[in-house]
């Protein structure tokens, strides 16, 4: 392994999650700032100025639901896991021309958790998505309804969960070490 380049200043605290999108450029979360700053395919800081409300607190997960690159311009539309419990559904724009976050949209999706939201993973197909918690519940939320789907209580606090490529199983990691 070798260490390629080094992103330092970025969040005044931990980076809490890394999403990337399909052309290589990357979204990083701050647990202690709630700030999302956004880097190109080669590490080049192209977004900044983008944080979560001080209601929901900082940044725990951050996964993809759409992107687009049209003129140069980029459309993001994510959805954010927090340290408020709650998941937000954030929605931005980056010009060409500079590296100013605009058009900076927040909302609360759901709030069901009672401890952290540590997991997120969308849906690949249906307007659906994953989260874990540290209260050791799994949800699986209909994203257009705001409305959970159903909830499966683990022993063990929830730290990751991923959704398969075809949507049909799903995959919850514990702090115990235990794969569910």
């Amino acid at each position: 392994v070798k260490v390629v380049r080094v992103l330092k200043g970025a969040h005044t605290g931990p980076v809490a999650d890394i999403c990337v999108m399909e052309d290589g450029s990357f979204v990083s979360g701050g647990v202690s700032d709630g700030a999302l700053v956004v880097f190109d395919s080669r590490y080049d800081l192209i977004g900044v100025g983008a944080t979560l409300p001080e209601q929901y607190g900082g940044v725990r997960a951050v996964v993809r639901r759409d992107f687009q690159v049209q003129d140069g311009n980029r459309k993001y539309h994510l959805f954010v896991g927090t340290t408020t419990n709650s998941v937000v559904e954030v929605l931005f724009s980056l010009n060409a021309d500079t590296n100013e976050i605009q058009d900076w949209e927040v909302g609360k999706v759901v709030m069901g958790h009672y401890q952290e939201v540590w997991g997120l993973a969308h849906h690949p197909d249906l307007p659906r998505f994953l989260t874990a918690g540290y209260d050791g519940s799994v949800i699986l939320w209909d994203s257009v309804a705001h409305t959970d789907l159903w909830t499966v209580q683990l022993n063990g606090k929830a730290r990751c969960c991923a959704v398969s490529p075809d949507g049909g199983s799903y995959a919850v990691g514990t702090l115990g070490g235990v794969l569910h």
